[in-house]
């Protein structure tokens, strides 16, 4: 786990490595078959509180020493999909193509 900022969410969030990230998954889909959810927009307020995700929370707590919360409907932010540092600003690009910083807009040369 390393903590890198997400234009998404707009702070700094755990960054999971691809071994936390596919066992949170495996944890988070077995929660989503007990909890029979029926609509996405349900999904953020049930993972925090639905009995059925206690594992998922209590494992992401473990690995990343934060509580399961974030502003954007991605509650799992993966180092890897994430793109170098901005030469501006240092924040890290979208994705490995992007064209310019999110963050601060510069465009990447």
């Amino acid at each position: 786990m390393k903590t890198i900022y997400c234009w998404r969410c707009g702070e700094d969030v755990p960054g999971l490595e691809e071994a936390e990230h596919e066992e949170l998954l495996v944890l988070w889909k077995e929660a989503v078959r007990r909890s029979n959810i029926t609509s996405a927009f349900e999904v953020t307020r049930i993972a925090r509180e639905s009995p059925e995700f206690r594992a998922v929370r209590d494992r992401y707590q473990e690995i990343t020493g934060q509580e399961m919360r974030t502003k954007c409907a991605n509650f799992f932010h993966l180092l890897s999909e994430f793109g170098p540092p901005c030469s501006n600003c240092g924040k890290p690009l979208r994705t490995a193509k992007a064209r310019f910083c999110a963050a601060c807009g510069h465009e990447r040369t």
